[in-house]
């Protein structure tokens, strides 16, 4: 997400912070947490969710950024005569 943005704070925040080097990023959600521990400067994007249940293997305590970092859209697929759509439509 960070790494293809084209323009913006995602782009500059890439541009000026991040390793290029793709061989240097974590490769699972617990390696990028415990580099985070390891590191002074070091910042790991995920979701609360994700990491919640791992923050116990962790020899450090980390804190959520309380702010919405990126926002997901969502799909909803219904058969032409559902009776959901107009609820649904009418959101």
């Amino acid at each position: 997400m960070v790494h293809t943005a084209k323009s913006g704070l995602l782009k500059e925040i890439y541009d000026s912070n991040m390793d290029h080097d793709a061989n240097n990023h974590p490769g699972s959600l617990i390696e990028g947490l415990r580099k985070v521990c390891a590191m002074e400067h070091y910042a790991y994007i995920t979701t609360y969710e994700l990491s919640f249940r791992l923050l116990n293997m962790l020899d450090c305590r980390l804190v959520c950024l309380p702010e919405v970092f990126s926002k997901v859209r969502h799909s909803i697929l219904l058969t032409k005569n559902s009776p959901y759509r107009k609820a649904i439509n009418n959101v």
